[in-house]
């Protein structure tokens, strides 16, 4: 699902994954519904990638210009 703000269409859930950095993100609007987190995990994983919780980081997740939170994501190694 999607949210709707000044005719501009963006995701609630999106995942970014840079293969040459080893680096991404996953973005999550407030109002996600839970399969839709899941399915973003599933690709994450799928993909050899994990996401970093709070806890692992040791910060609060930052938030985008659409007010998602910005979740670290990284590559597993031999992915």
């Amino acid at each position: 699902m999607e949210n709707t703000t000044a005719g501009a269409t963006t995701p609630r859930v999106e995942v970014d994954m840079n293969r040459e950095t080893g680096e991404g993100s996953m973005f999550v609007a407030d109002d996600a519904t839970p399969a839709e987190i899941r399915a973003a995990h599933a690709e994450i994983d799928a993909a050899g990638w994990e996401a970093l919780d709070s806890f692992e980081t040791g910060d609060d997740y930052d938030t985008d210009d659409h007010g998602r939170s910005v979740v670290p994501l990284v590559r597993n190694p031999g992915n």
